[in-house]
């Protein structure tokens, strides 16, 4: 019984956790995406498949950053800028 209650009140806790991060890092993957497609980020062509946008968002919302894919125009930089204090932000509240 007890090992029950404790499983319910700790996945309720992850998912409330882990749902905002999700949500984020999806939301920033298909912000890439698009902003990679306008003709003023043709710098980062490398993003404008869609897996490649979701992959680059996966790397930086978690702050690993391989380095295999950067950033080059202007808006994208201040985009990953943004999403990393918001990381940061979900993070720590």
């Amino acid at each position: 019984m007890l090992l029950g209650l404790l499983q319910s009140v700790t996945s309720k806790s992850v998912m409330n956790k882990l749902m905002p991060q999700l949500m984020l890092c999806a939301l920033f993957g298909f912000i890439y995406y698009f902003v990679s497609k306008t003709d003023g980020a043709k710098a980062d062509s490398e993003l404008s498949d869609l897996s490649t946008a979701m992959y680059f968002s996966i790397i930086t919302h978690t702050t690993v950053g391989y380095g295999d894919i950067l950033p080059k125009s202007k808006i994208m930089r201040i985009l990953v800028g943004v999403h990393v204090l918001l990381v940061l932000g979900v993070s720590l509240s």
